[in-house]
């Protein structure tokens, strides 16, 4: 008995020693264990990835499918080694700083975007900058911040990335033939800059590219429109009236923000495009004529010009961007030209004086409160609370009750019913496209029916219309888009038509009163947390179509039903999927059927 003891206690001994050098070495050796991120560490949102949760993983595979990873996606994670797929085309803005251990880096030749400061921070840029200065990945110089004083931009480079040498020691850049864009703020701050040479190739200069520099402090005492290859990129030290010079094509972003000494604006036919917050809160700004040949307005391009006072709006025009008028108080009237399709959401909105409005039948879009806030729909709204534009339902947000739908519209504008009082609603067979959040937060919403002619559905139709307990939908739909019934707490009952092939993100997010739901035959994927909160379901029906589920097990996320049926075998289901039906559910109590 005593031998026996001895020899525990040696094992014990000896196992604690092992287990004592193994801690050793991991905290003060700073040895890594090699961990593999796994695919529920990937939030996916359509082909973006938006943010990883696999946080202290080593080595990551990215997913192939994945087109774009989003802003800080992986800010801060412990990874050591990332490989990007070849499709993925975007790297957005910080979606690697911080990783202070990552020195391994794959990028594929199909990238052909990458934002500011997508390494900052990681070992990896270290490396590539001590090899060269000049970071060029795919033509895309991304880092030139240790280039020293003078610099040459190399023949191989197509764009310089935004803020590639933002507040960099330069005094002098010359860019070379074959570079086509300059990113925002590529070199804003460089306040030692004098000398920049930019050759013709270059078609495209982001926002404030050149602020506070020497060099556009110079060239604005030349002459105070600064243009650059028929690219007007500032005149913020304009004042009065500005005729834009007939050389100029495009007039950058914010080229004139927040200048508030000019009045009047005049565009020449030579400009095809007039860029997002280009005019934004030039407050004295009465007059702006557009002349025949500018195709686009950008969104918030004259934003809160609370002066402007006449617009002239020619021939030519073809879209109208987001809140580009929103907040011109002063605004009484506009004519929107024939061959304008698009009015961007809030493009009007809040211009309280607007009073008269003219829209060619050309025009097919109408963004969520579009004239939202003018008394030009306010009259519209005295005349008919359903406000009806070439055959689009713009506005109905006044209305309450049972509501039938005329049968002269052809599409539900985007959040048209939004905040309603309506109870009811018939929709007529005339109609084929109901808009975005086309029904959101309608609180007495109880029930409705989706005709046949109904092709598309936008996001968020139904978003938080806490007391609807039925939906009916006659068919023809393909996918149940993202949001669509997000937050219906009081949803019951819902039957999916067949033809539906894909489910959205967040689609039944929080329908905590659902019980059931059959997804038919043909449906091959569901989005992130689609059923995510819908925690009455204890009856699931899962096609052996399905293929693809968003950020694995998050789409049912909490969800443990007591009867799964599975259109396919035991073991289709988790080859599929890699668990079984029961696993899946973490649930092993629940009974499963299958159809095959």
């Amino acid at each position: 008995m005593e031998n026996r003891n001895t020899f525990r206690l040696k094992w014990i001994s000896k196992v604690s020693a092992f287990l004592m050098l193994l801690l050793f070495v991991l905290c003060f050796c700073n040895a890594t264990v090699e961990v593999k991120a796994a695919d529920s560490d990937f939030y996916i949102v359509g082909d973006k990835l938006v943010a990883y949760t696999g946080y202290y993983d080593a080595e990551v595979i990215i997913p192939e499918g994945v087109k774009s990873i989003g802003v800080s996606a992986f800010h801060g994670c412990y990874l050591t080694s990332v490989t990007i797929p070849e499709g993925v085309t975007d790297i957005e803005e910080k979606a690697f700083s911080g990783c202070n251990r990552l020195t391994n880096v794959i990028i594929p030749e199909s990238v052909t975007y990458i934002g500011a400061y997508a390494f900052y921070n990681t070992p990896w840029l270290k490396n590539e900058v001590a090899k060269d200065p000049l970071v060029i990945i795919n033509g895309i110089l991304i880092d030139g911040h240790s280039s020293g004083r003078s610099v040459t931009i190399p023949k191989n480079v197509k764009s310089i990335a935004d803020r590639a040498f933002d507040s960099a020691d330069i005094t002098n850049v010359t860019i070379s033939k074959g570079v086509t864009s300059i990113g925002n703020y590529a070199f804003g701050g460089c306040k030692s800059l004098v000398k920049v040479t930019i050759p013709k190739s270059v078609t495209d200069i982001g926002r404030y590219a050149f602020d506070n520099t020497p060099w556009l402090e110079l060239n604005t005492k030349k002459n105070p429109l600064v243009i650059i290859n028929g690219i007007l990129i500032d005149g913020r030290s304009c004042s009065g009236k500005v005729t834009i010079p007939k050389k100029v094509k495009k007039i950058a972003d914010y080229a004139f923000c927040q200048c508030n000494a000019i009045t009047d604006v005049t565009i020449p036919k030579s400009v095809e495009s007039i860029g997002n917050y280009a005019f934004l809160q030039c407050i004295r700004l009465n007059s702006v004529t557009i002349a025949k040949g500018v195709k686009s307005i950008g969104d918030y391009a004259f934003y809160q010009c609370e002066g402007l006072s006449k617009v002239k709006i020619s021939k030519g025009m073809e879209s109208i961007g987001d809140a580009a008028f929103s907040g011109c108080y002063s605004l009484k009237e506009v004519t929107i030209p024939k061959g304008v399709t698009y009015i961007g959401v809030e493009a009007f909105c809040g211009g309280e004086s607007l009073a008269n409005v003219t829209i060619p039948k050309s025009v097919t879009y109408f963004g969520s409160g579009a004239f939202a806030g003018t008394s030009w729909l306010d009259s519209k709204v005295k005349k008919n609370p359903l406000v009806i534009i070439n055959g689009i339902l713009i506005n109905g947000n006044s209305c309450s009750g049972k509501v039938t739908i005329p049968k002269s519209v052809t599409c539900i504008g985007d959040g048209a019913f939004s905040r309603s009082a309506i109870t009811n609603v018939t929709i007529p067979s005339s109609v084929t496209s109901i808009g975005n959040k086309a029904f959101s937060e309608c609180e007495y919403l109880t029930d409705i029916t989706i005709p046949k002619s109904v092709t598309s559905m936008g996001t968020g139709v139904f978003l938080r219309c806490d007391n609807l307990t039925e939906v009916k939908i006659s068919g023809n739909l393909t996918s149940i888009g993202n949001e669509m019934f997000y937050e219906c707490s009081r949803l019951i009952s819902i039957k999916i038509p067949k033809g539906v092939t894909s489910i959205g993100h967040y689609a039944f997010y929080g329908c905590s009163w659902l019980t059931s739901i059959t997804i038919p035959e043909g449906v091959t994927s569901i989005g992130g947390y689609a059923f995510y909160g819908c925690d009455a379901l204890t009856s699931i029906t899962i096609p052996a179509s399905l293929k693809y589920v968003c950020d694995g097990q998050t789409a049912f996320f909490g969800v443990k039903p007591d009867e799964v049926t599975y259109g396919g075998t035991k073991e289709q289901f988790e080859k599929q999927f890699g668990y079984s039906v029961e696993g899946y559910f973490n649930n092993s109590k629940m009974k499963v059927k299958y159809s095959k």
